[in-house]
């Protein structure tokens, strides 16, 4: 019985020394502009970077910075019409399931009904023709009163109903199941990879790429879908407007974020900006994935210093009502269709 305990006190002495040698791995790494020629960074030291920066943006006292806005859907639909990127048509923004029209079909065909907080797609539902493109099941208007309702009451209640971003193929493509989603990995404007999820009505499958299309060595942290059959996903057509989106956000954002983009007819379509793919679970993140991000990681957010000064559509944004930043988004679009025409 000693023995084991001693076992456990070497144990804990082990990782209270490791963490408090994290330090100095992360003011090296602030200093050094390019880490490509350094040894990567040991995997606890890597997740000390991560895991400040998230208990950070998480402390209601602070420090914070106005890139952490975008992580709200809405903010981050306002923040990417502003610098030239689409997002997807808002129809509606609702204080509660209960202001739901009946029928839904109303609202158009396709349409994405969401709550306004949430991840990991809970409560969504991607309707068309009256089935959810999702679960492949017919959804009556209680459906889906239920599946808004049964969201936790502590992230809000507020709903969006939008467009549908149809596939490159247009309505045709959704036959075969909902947009390929483009998640892009950034430390600024610099895209370190590409995780595409085909999503079809069977299972739906990964496959993981560099800006240039070539297949990368493995997946990020938590990847929760299959490698693609043989891994041999052909080049979209139209890839390219997909990079030139991403890269454009991340480099007006100027810190790490995952921003998800969806290739439709009309260009690329923003999706949503995440602050880490599947909250960077260290048990699942591979050598190679680890030492492709810490080799390029600069300075506390990821890419050295972020741009300071927030930008005059998210000023104020947090004293705005739902209904005030839905109009502003909506008058965005507008504003851009009338360009465009």
């Amino acid at each position: 019985i000693f023995f084991r305990h001693a076992m456990w006190y070497v144990l804990i002495l082990v990782l209270l020394t490791s963490s408090a040698t994290a330090g100095p791995y992360v003011n090296w790494t602030n200093e050094i502009a390019d880490n490509s020629h350094r040894p990567c960074l040991r995997i606890h030291d890597f997740m000390y970077l991560l895991r400040r920066r998230q208990d950070r943006w998480h402390s209601k006292s602070g420090p914070h910075i106005w890139q952490e806005l975008v992580s709200d859907k809405l903010a981050g639909y306002a923040f990417a019409l502003s610098v030239g990127v689409a997002v997807p048509k808002l129809i509606a923004c609702l204080d509660s399931p209960q202001e739901l029209a009946r029928p839904y079909h109303s609202y158009g065909d396709p349409v994405v009904i969401k709550p306004h907080h949430g991840w990991l797609g809970a409560g969504v539902s991607v309707l068309w023709h009256g089935k959810d493109l999702l679960t492949n099941q017919y959804m009556t208007h209680n459906n889906l009163m239920h599946r808004l309702e049964s969201r936790n009451e502590r992230i809000g209640r507020a709903v969006l109903v939008e467009e549908l971003a149809l596939p490159r193929d247009g309505e045709e493509g959704l036959t075969r199941g909902t947009p390929r989603d483009y998640k892009c990995m950034m430390l600024g404007g610099e895209l370190q990879g590409v995780y595409m999820v085909e999503r079809t009505r069977g299972q739906d499958c990964h496959t993981w790429r560099d800006r240039n299309w070539n297949p990368l060595p493995a997946p990020p942290p938590g990847s929760s879908h299959p490698v693609c059959p043989d891994n041999d996903v052909p080049r979209p057509e139209g890839f390219d407007l997909v990079v030139a989106a991403a890269e454009r956000l991340g480099d007006a954002l100027g810190i790490q974020q995952r921003i998800d983009i969806y290739l439709t007819p009309s260009g690329a379509v923003l999706g949503e900006f995440t602050r880490w793919h599947q909250g960077a679970k260290p048990q699942k993140m591979s050598p190679e994935w680890r030492c492709r991000f810490a080799r390029r990681w600069r300075g506390t957010e990821g890419a050295g210093d972020p741009p300071r000064e927030i930008p005059d559509v998210l000023r104020g944004w947090g004293e705005k009502t739902l209904h005030e930043q839905c109009r502003l988004i909506q008058g965005l679009q507008r504003r851009v269709l009338e360009e465009v025409h």
